[in-house]
């Protein structure tokens, strides 16, 4: 009950109304991780062993820099900084969590699902709210209608911009019409080599089964962490960088990942049905 008071707020999708918190489900989305953690807890003096291969080399390359090179201090800064900024994301998202449930509710109170509310933009609820004081019901009633206008409006540009397709990057005028999906150079993390069945999660509306698969996943923020309690093989993503939240998560796991493949790449590794990936030589491919 503590691990869910206290972690429960999170959701796959931070800024979605629809998707689910922790807590809707703790069984499926806490369990798992709480039990691996039992199950699977090593003395801190095991973990870290890239880190101590090269710290003395990184505190080089901060000397040749004109930087401060005291290990200790830099190994302060760095847990300092990467500890604060995951906790300012967490106390920021229960927040925004908790706002999306008061919407919710609001939204079921007028006989509108969090799909259909999903569909209207903020300025849409403000032109109801602002009025909210002085409306008599059958003002209301009419609010409630028009907001229902502005939902199948929505409805039709969501269906209309995910049949659209955009380079990550628009440079020119022509890209608007034709383009390349370009190349991108994954950061890969951990040492470990697999070969391991694949399953796409794009979005959040059912949880995949993931225990011994490499997850390949467009992007992924904290709400995305029950995975790594899942018993997952590998991770792969189409955005992120070397010091992104997922990149950071799989190495305290120990989990080979190449997080940034790009869209080109992204695009084949999401059809394949078993993925080579082996972060110690920086490949990943798809093996059918």
């Amino acid at each position: 009950e503590n691990f869910v008071d206290r972690f429960g707020h999170l959701r796959p999708g931070t800024y979605d109304v629809v998707s689910p918190k922790y807590s809707d489900d703790p069984e499926q989305y806490l369990r798992p991780a709480l039990a691996q953690a039992q199950a699977s807890a090593q003395p801190a003096e095991e973990h870290g062993t890239l880190w101590q291969a090269a710290r003395q080399k990184f505190a080089g390359a901060m000397a040749s820099a004109g930087l401060p090179a005291d290990i200790e201090e830099i190994e302060s800064f760095l847990r300092s900084a990467i500890e604060g900024r995951e906790y300012s994301k967490f106390i920021f998202t229960r927040n925004l969590s908790l706002a999306l449930e008061l919407f919710a509710e609001w939204g079921a109170s007028k006989g509108l699902s969090r799909e259909e509310l999903a569909m209207l933009t903020l300025s849409d609820l403000r032109a109801v709210v602002s009025g909210s004081d002085v409306q008599s019901a059958t003002a209301e009633v009419g609010s409630v209608s028009e907001l229902r206008h502005k939902i199948e409006a929505g409805q039709h540009k969501h269906a209309v911009a995910a049949a659209v397709e955009l380079p990550p990057l628009l440079c020119k005028p022509q890209d608007l019409h034709v383009f390349e999906l370009p190349a991108s150079s994954p950061n890969f993390v951990g040492s470990k080599a697999i070969v391991a069945p694949s399953v796409e999660v794009d979005g959040c509306r059912e949880m995949p089964d993931g225990e011994g698969r490499i997850v390949v996943i467009p992007s992924a923020d904290p709400g995305y962490d029950w995975l790594f309690g899942q018993g997952i093989a590998g991770l792969v993503t189409m955005y992120g960088g070397a010091n992104s939240h997922m990149a950071i998560r799989a190495a305290e796991f120990d989990l080979p990942a190449a997080i940034g493949v790009g869209p080109a790449m992204y695009e084949t590794l999401a059809k394949a049905n078993d993925i080579h990936l082996d972060p110690r030589n920086q490949a990943v491919r798809a093996i059918r």
